[in-house]
């Protein structure tokens, strides 16, 4: 009656192939940034090796605030005297500038 339940691991290694990748990871991306940083001061140290060789002349700056043509105004037209009204006939009903924003 004394049996023995004997339960046998499955050695597929799933978790440990998992964890591996993780971690190549973060150290592939430390190796590609360091590389880049190297690559990048090579080419920083060429750019100021033949600086020397350059002429230091004034650099031609042109106007950012460049004007745009506008289009000329219409110039005004005879008035039509059948839609002109005399001044004298117009009458207000208020006094302008004193209403509720003046």
């Amino acid at each position: 009656q004394n049996e023995e339940v004997v339960i046998e691991a499955d050695k597929s290694y799933t978790a440990s192939y998992v964890l591996a990748g993780l971690g190549f990871l973060p150290v592939m991306a430390i190796v590609a940034f360091v590389l880049r940083n190297i690559m990048n001061k090579k080419t920083k140290e060429i750019d100021t090796e033949y600086e020397g060789y350059f002429d230091d002349g004034e650099i031609k700056k042109e106007n950012p605030i460049t004007p745009v043509a506008r289009p000329p105004l219409p110039t005004p037209t005879k008035t039509d005297p059948k839609w002109e009204f005399p001044r004298n006939k117009l009458r207000l009903q208020t006094l302008l500038g004193q209403g509720n924003f003046g």
